[in-house]
């Protein structure tokens, strides 16, 4: 049964957004202000935006690389009747901080903006979507040796804990970078690691959703692979996905405003527990990303009506206890669509796990699905709402509003 107190919590927290008015900056009205660029809203002359800052790779104290690369190698078990064959659940993650302005510069900003009117909001500029481009080369000790360039397939940004979310007045500090890998990449990708020292090249484009630009010029950055593969993974997303504008007359869409680059070089014979090999039988260890868990309603505007989606997982533990873990897609951070699920505690990867949807409403109503068995460990959860789901929602939406 669903634990009162945990829904009230969670209700409480999401009846926090509720009070948000949907914003309507105008991407026409862009300034330059104290070296980040300011936009004003469509309807409210008190009220600003202000643009994301660049995205550094980060370190820990000691300027080691907040990298890691996991090769998860599974060898089959008996009882799932697979056993000698090798599958490998790769992945890559990495830790990125974000150069926000600061709370002196945001305050400065907003003193330049009060000359025009007395009542000023500074806010970040709401954020559809993130997404990133990796490339690696390998780097040789012969200066003539000829290195090839590879692309790496697209993961997502995840927010672990509130430093990743942000508020009302502030971007968020830091967020995980994580994708997964086949066989084949996974293999090449090693062999590049283990060769020394490998460059990484990490494109980046943020989407904002505002009065559509009269002018709209994408402009990449970094090696002339890196730019190709932005160029094209980003330039069809951009000005692709009409939002509601609740009545304006101007149509809000969805622009890249920002994109940018940086550079990682991973050596790992300095750093050599960089690379990881885990092998995984019956048993997942504590901490290790054990599932993918997907949902698009709030990223792709399926579900106007829902505030916040909550997933809880739970699984069998090494002890026969069972393990829970949950997480929460929210309306107000559209751009986090995808989340990894590490459990505290090792979990038994030759017994299913069960997971169940809690969702709350713009009205604050709770929906709660039943428990959801999946016996694969490989698979993606996708809890994003059904479409024959989303085609009830949509008419009964209409017949309310034509009563």
């Amino acid at each position: 049964m669903y634990n009162n107190r945990t829904a009230i919590l969670f209700i409480s927290f999401v009846l926090l957004w509720v009070q948000l008015i949907l914003a309507q900056p105008d991407l026409n009205t862009e300034r330059l202000m104290h070296g980040i660029k300011v936009y004003a809203d469509a309807s409210k002359p008190y009220l600003y935006y202000y643009e994301p800052g660049d995205l550094l790779f980060a370190h820990d104290s000691e300027q080691k690389p907040d990298l890691k690369f996991i090769q998860m190698r599974y060898t089959g078990t008996r009882a799932a009747g697979d056993q000698g064959i090798k599958r490998f659940r790769s992945l890559v993650r990495f830790r990125v901080v974000m150069d926000a302005p600061t709370r002196d510069t945001l305050r400065t900003v907003k003193q330049r903006l009060a000359s025009r009117n007395t009542r000023i909001e500074l806010r970040p500029l709401p954020i559809r979507r993130i997404r990133a481009v990796l490339v690696y080369t390998p780097i040789y000790p012969d200066p003539d040796a000829e290195a090839e360039v590879t692309v790496l397939p697209e993961g997502y940004f995840d927010a672990t804990d509130e430093a990743g979310y942000g508020d009302r007045d502030v971007f968020w500090q830091e967020r995980n970078y994580t994708l997964r890998l086949d066989n084949f990449t996974s293999q090449a990708l090693w062999d590049a690691f283990s060769q020394g020292k490998i460059l990484l090249s990490v494109g980046y484009a943020f989407w904002a959703d505002g009065i559509a630009p009269e002018v709209s010029e994408l402009s990449f950055s970094g090696t002339p692979e890196l730019v190709a593969e932005m160029q094209k993974r980003f330039s069809q997303l951009n000005d692709s996905t009409q939002v509601d504008s609740t009545g304006s007359e101007a149509k809000m869409t969805s622009h890249i405003v920002k994109a940018s680059a940086f550079e990682i070089t991973v050596d790992v014979q300095q750093w050599p527990d960089l690379l990881q090999k885990v092998d995984i039988n019956e048993r997942i260890p504590p901490g290790y990303a054990a599932l993918d868990v997907y949902c698009f309603d709030f990223n792709n505007e399926l579900r106007p009506d829902l505030y916040a989606k909550r997933v809880e997982i739970k699984a069998v533990g090494v002890g026969k206890d069972t393990v829970f873990m949950h997480l929460t897609f929210r309306y107000k951070h559209p751009d986090i669509y995808a989340q990894n699920v590490r459990f505290p505690y090792a979990v038994r990867l030759d017994q299913p796990f069960w997971y169940r949807i809690i969702e709350i409403d713009k009205d604050g109503e709770l929906f709660q699905s039943d428990w959801i068995e999946r016996a694969s460990w490989t698979e993606i959860v996708d809890v994003t709402t059904p479409r024959d789901r989303l085609e009830k929602t949509v008419v009964s939406d209409t017949l309310e509003t034509n009563n």
